[in-house]
C-alpha cells in the first residue's frame, strides 16, 4: 500500500500529539452549585464546515502553531470572535448550576441543568462553549485542535439555528424552546486576565434521547423494553420535526438517534403507554439555509414547496442506517415492508405534507418494492442484532441524455442519497454521507442538545 511522504516508515503510525503541560489550566469546573453572572450577547454570523463562506472570523489555526503552546495560552492569544453589543448588555442574570446532563472535561460543549435568578422552580437548559474544556488533542486522530475556533464555530451555528427557528414563528415546536444566547467571564489563576465564554439557554425537558434508551436496554437484558410498534411511531415522529425543521430553511445535519428525545415518557419499567412529545436537539453541527453566507444558496433559490416534504418521499428507500437498532424488524431489514410502511403512514395527497415525484435514482428504482406486514418484537439484543437488508432492484432505464448511469443506480443504495429538488446532486454533508446530509428545497434529513445526551 502506498504511503504519503509524510512521515518517516519508522514513525509510522505516527504517535498522537502530547500537548505542553499547563499549570495555570484550573480543574473542570462546571459543577452542581457553581454560580455565574451571565449577560445577553449577539452570537457572531454561523461559520465553520457546514456550508458557510469565509467571513469575518478568523481562519482555523494550522497544527504547527497549535502545538506551540499551552491550552490555557491559547485561548488567551486567540480570543473568541466579537460582535456588536447586545442591546441589554449590561442586564445581569445570575445562574446556578443544579445538575450536569452532559458535562465533562474534554467533551466539547458542556451541558448542564440550571437556575435562572432566585427562581428555583423553573430549571433551564445552559449549554456552554468553553474552549479551555474542549479536548485539545483530536479525540480520533490525536492532532491538536484549535480550540477557540471550534468553541465559537460551534455556538455560532448552534445559536443561528434555533434563532431563525424563532423568528419562523416555530420555538419550541420541534425542538426544546430558546431563551437566547449569553456570555460570563472566567478567570485564570495567576493572572488579572478574563476569559469570555458563551452559552446558549434552552429549556429543559424531562425526558430521554434514543440512544440512551438503546443503551438502557443494551445494558440490562439487551432487548427493546419499548414495544415495536411504538418504536416505530417514535421514529415517524422524529422523521416529521426533522422534516419541519428543514421546511424552515434549517437544516439539522445529524439527525440519529443521540439526537432525537422523547419527552415525558421514560420511567425506570419502560415508556408510557401515549405517544410521547418527540423534538429534536443538539443543532452545533447545523445550516441554515437564508443566512447570506450559506455557500450553497444557489441549490435553494426555488420557492420552498407549500409543505414541509414528507417523510415518505425522504426516506422512500429503506430505513436510514442510523436508526437500524431502533426501528423493529422487518421495517428494519426489509426495504419493502419498510417502503410499504411508509405509504400508508404519509398517503397522498395530504393537508400536511407534500410529496414531490419520484425522480431520484432511488426513488425510480424502488418506486415498486412494496410490502405489508406488522413490526415484530426483537429477539436479539439491541446491539447484536445481525442486519441484512433485503430488497431486489428492478430494472431501470437510463440514456446519456440526462438519465442516470447504471454505476449511480447501482450507488443509490449504498449511498442512500437525497435530493430536494430530484433534478441534480445535492451538496454533501459535512460528514460526506448524503443520506444523514441535506439537500436542496428543503427535502433534506440533516448534521450535533438538550436535557439529553449529545454524544
Amino acid at each position: 500500500m502506498w504511503i504519503p511522504n509524510l512521515v518517516p516508515l519508522e514513525d509510522w503510525p505516527p504517535r498522537p500529539w502530547v500537548p505542553l503541560p499547563d499549570p495555570r489550566r484550573p480543574d473542570f469546573p462546571y459543577h452542581s452549585g457553581l454560580t455565574l453572572k451571565i449577560r445577553p450577547h449577539t452570537p457572531p454570523h454561523p461559520f465553520g464546515l457546514t456550508g458557510y463562506t469565509k467571513g469575518p472570523e478568523r481562519r482555523y489555526a494550522a497544527f504547527e502553531e497549535v502545538a506551540k503552546v499551552s491550552q490555557s495560552e491559547w485561548c488567551l492569544r486567540n480570543p473568541l470572535a466579537e460582535t456588536p453589543p447586545h442591546p441589554n448588555a449590561t442586564e445581569t442574570q445570575t445562574l446556578e448550576i443544579v445538575q450536569g446532563i452532559a458535562s465533562k472535561d474534554g467533551r466539547g460543549a458542556q451541558i448542564v441543568r440550571c437556575y435562572l435568578g432566585e427562581d428555583k422552580n423553573r430549571s433551564y437548559v445552559a449549554k456552554i462553549y468553553d474552549p479551555l474544556y474542549y479536548s485539545y488533542a483530536d479525540r480520533e486522530f490525536g492532532s491538536p485542535v484549535d480550540v477557540t475556533y471550534m468553541a465559537d464555530s460551534h455556538y455560532s451555528r448552534e445559536a443561528a439555528a434555533f434563532e431563525d427557528l424563532k423568528a419562523a414563528g416555530v420555538d419550541g415546536q420541534f425542538t426544546p424552546k430558546y431563551y437566547g444566547s449569553w456570555t460570563f467571564d472566567m478567570g485564570l489563576p495567576g493572572t488579572s486576565e478574563v476569559r469570555p465564554v458563551r452559552l446558549v439557554l434552552l429549556e429543559w425537558l424531562n425526558g430521554v434521547d434514543l440512544w440512551s434508551i438503546m443503551e438502557r436496554d443494551g445494558t440490562n437484558n439487551g432487548i427493546h423494553t419499548m414495544p415495536p410498534e411504538k418504536r416505530l411511531e417514535i421514529f415517524a415522529k422524529a422523521a416529521e420535526a426533522e422534516t419541519n425543521v428543514t421546511f424552515h430553511r434549517v437544516l439539522h445535519r445529524d439527525f440519529s438517534p443521540r439526537n432525537v428525545m422523547i419527552v415525558d415518557a421514560a420511567t425506570s419499567e419502560g415508556v408510557n403507554s401515549h405517544t410521547p412529545r418527540v423534538v429534536l436537539i443538539d443543532f452545533n453541527n447545523s445550516t441554515c439555509i437564508k443566512r447570506p453566507n450559506f455557500r450553497d444558496r444557489q441549490f435553494y433559490n426555488n420557492a420552498p414547496y407549500p409543505l414541509p416534504v414528507s417523510p415518505r418521499y425522504n426516506w422512500w428507500g429503506g430505513c436510514p442506517n442510523e436508526f437500524l437498532h431502533w426501528v423493529p424488524d422487518p421495517h428494519r431489514s426489509d426495504d419493502a415492508v419498510f417502503n410499504g410502511w411508509l405509504e400508508q403512514r404519509w398517503p397522498d395527497p395530504s393537508t400536511e405534507y407534500f410529496l414531490p415525484p419520484f425522480k431520484l435514482p432511488r426513488h425510480r428504482a424502488t418506486a415498486k418494492l412494496i410490502e405489508y406486514a406488522s413490526p415484530v418484537p426483537d429477539t436479539e439484543p439491541v446491539f447484536v442484532q445481525v442486519y441484512s437488508r433485503r430488497y431486489s432492484l428492478p430494472s431501470v432505464g437510463w440514456s446519456s441524455d440526462g438519465g442516470n448511469s447504471p454505476s449511480e443506480l447501482g450507488e443509490a443504495k449504498s449511498s442512500r442519497s437525497r435530493d430536494d429538488s430530484g433534478e441534480s446532486d445535492p451538496p454533501r454533508s459535512g460528514n460526506g454521507s448524503p443520506r444523514s446530509g441535506s439537500e436542496p428545497d428543503g427535502t433534506s434529513p440533516s448534521q450535533g442538545t438538550l436535557g439529553g445526551v449529545d454524544k
